[in-house]
């Protein structure tokens, strides 16, 4: 239940950033037409500004007035130049801010991807455990032990080795099952000198409490 709310939360979360990311992009591009027209605006004045600087430097004489003039467009020059600064670097703010957004709804959607994951494995996981519960409840309903002529394959379900030409053929100690060599590797003591007697996942995971589940494991290829 936790997983499947962090999961509704994480998608509910995914939805306002992509929202609030639409909305910034849709400012951004209005940002970006305003900052174009100014900069357009900047740079043509700042053309005629170079252009009357030139012209006046060209036919100035040298009066006061043409001194002050000369000042003041150089100024306007300075003034303008930092205008474009400035323009360019709220432009660089809103392009890393969309970034983020984009990094963020990215990083959101991975761990939405690893949750819906994280839920599909553990409803095959409580299938199998399902599964393998109901066929330890039909065996206790059953003789366990099997004879050797008649096991080819071993007794794991998800196991497809094959027994056929094994002798003798490995058997779980406890519920007497045929497995292969590596489906009964695991051991627990037996018996009033404890010695170490073979058994399968199963068992292994029935007769030692702190062994790990027995359909967590890999499967034997």
């Amino acid at each position: 239940m936790n997983t499947q709310s962090h999961t509704y939360s994480t998608q509910d979360e995914i939805t306002a950033l992509a929202t609030q990311l639409q909305e910034e992009k849709g400012a951004k591009e209005s940002k970006e037409r305003e900052m174009m027209a100014q900069l357009n605006e900047v740079q043509t004045n700042l053309g005629i500004a170079n252009s009357q600087i030139s012209t006046s430097e060209q036919v100035a004489v040298k009066s006061d007035a043409q001194a002050r003039q000369i000042t003041e467009l150089q100024q306007t020059v300075a003034e303008l130049e930092q205008q474009v600064q400035q323009v360019q670097s709220e432009r660089k703010a809103v392009e890393q801010t969309s970034a983020n957004f984009r990094q963020r709804c990215s990083a959101l959607q991975h761990e939405l991807d690893v949750s819906e994951q994280v839920q599909k494995d553990f409803v095959q996981l409580s299938q199998s455990l399902q599964i393998q519960l109901e066929k330890i409840r039909q065996s206790d309903q059953e003789v366990r032990w099997q004879w050797e002529d008649e096991v080819s394959e071993c007794s794991a379900p998800s196991c497809t080795q094959t027994v056929a030409r094994l002798r003798p053929k490995p058997r779980c100690m406890h519920c007497g099952k045929i497995f292969c060599a590596p489906c009964v590797s695991t051991t627990v003591p037996a018996g009033k000198n404890n010695r170490p007697a073979p058994v399968c996942a199963v068992c292994h995971t029935l007769l030692n409490k702190d062994s790990a589940p027995f359909f967590s494991r890999e499967p034997n290829k």
